[in-house]
């Protein structure tokens, strides 16, 4: 018999892996923004977003109303 504990607990620890895999390899050239936007991120040094930002960027972009808080 499996404990439902421990199978939702591996199945988190994948989840975050593969969100953490999937974040680490987007950058910002690959959300639609202005061209004056990516020049400044990439003169800032600024490549790749952060887990926060991945995560809310594009329902900005959307148009939807985001409330979120970070680490």
């Amino acid at each position: 018999i499996l404990d439902s504990h421990i199978l939702a607990d591996k199945f988190c620890d994948l989840s975050t892996t593969v969100f953490t895999y999937i974040c680490a390899s987007m950058k910002f050239d690959d959300y639609r923004l202005s061209k004056e936007v990516k020049k400044n991120l990439y003169e800032m040094d600024f490549r790749r977003p952060t887990d926060i930002q991945y995560k809310c960027i594009p329902p900005i972009q959307r148009g939807e109303d985001l409330l979120a808080i970070a680490q």
